[in-house]
């Protein structure tokens, strides 16, 4: 699998020079972690399981329950981008998303056919317990991080549809201040806040009726 992301040895076919890319064609930053400030609380914990999984070799099964997981899942998400992308933006380069649409296909197999049966083959049953208890974690935290996703976009589609926000990033990146939450804006910060990669509320007390676990991003006010 890790040979497919790296394009075979061929440094432009690489999956990671594919996203910037991608990035390149909406004019977004191509640097490593430049958009990590507006990762928010569920975002983060998504991160966190998977590290939590794969960085311990006690976990061995339950890994291999998450690439079971992510690889069925991965090529069925990342297809539908890539139909978006070439109906809605056909001037983006969407290979990213059409080389994994086609190469995860392969991937599931191999992990079903050369990894799970194997495993279960050689240590029993218990395995593929361990294993569907991997793909069953996994999709709770793949499904969590979605429905807060969809519920933070739709309350700031609300804020839009009422004059009270705007799409789109800073200009030039930046700057932003400090990090605020649903809750803490009753406390009182003033100014605008910027709500993840989705755009800008102008005032940052409507921040609080957005989901627990959001995180915003204050806006350094210009004169301040």
């Amino acid at each position: 699998m890790l040979i497919d992301e790296f394009g075979y040895g061929v440094h432009d076919k690489k999956h990671s020079v594919l996203y910037r890319a991608t990035l390149k064609g909406f004019g977004l930053c191509q640097e490593y972690n430049a958009y990590w400030p507006l990762f928010d609380t569920v975002t983060l914990s998504l991160h966190n399981t998977i590290h939590y999984l794969f960085q311990n070799p006690r976990n061995f099964f339950l890994q291999v329950g998450f690439l079971l997981f992510a690889e069925t899942s991965y090529q069925r998400s990342t297809g539908q981008h890539y139909r978006y992308l070439r109906q809605y933006h056909p001037q983006v380069d969407a290979r990213y998303f059409g080389e994994h649409a086609h190469i995860d296909l392969h991937h599931t197999a191999m992990v079903l056919d050369e990894v799970a049966a194997p495993l279960i083959a050689k240590f029993g049953v218990e395995v593929g317990g361990e294993i569907i208890k991997g793909a069953e974690l996994t999709r709770a935290v793949f499904a969590t991080s979605g429905t807060h996703m969809l519920a933070v976009s739709q309350a700031f589609d609300l804020a839009v549809e009422q004059d009270k926000a705007s799409y789109g990033l800073p200009p030039d990146g930046g700057p932003i201040g400090g990090c605020v939450t649903p809750t803490s804006v009753a406390k009182g910060p003033g100014g605008r806040v910027q709500v993840g990669g989705l755009g800008v509320l102008a005032r940052a007390a409507d921040f609080a009726n957005f989901p627990i676990g959001s995180i915003g991003r204050l806006m350094a006010e210009e004169g301040r």
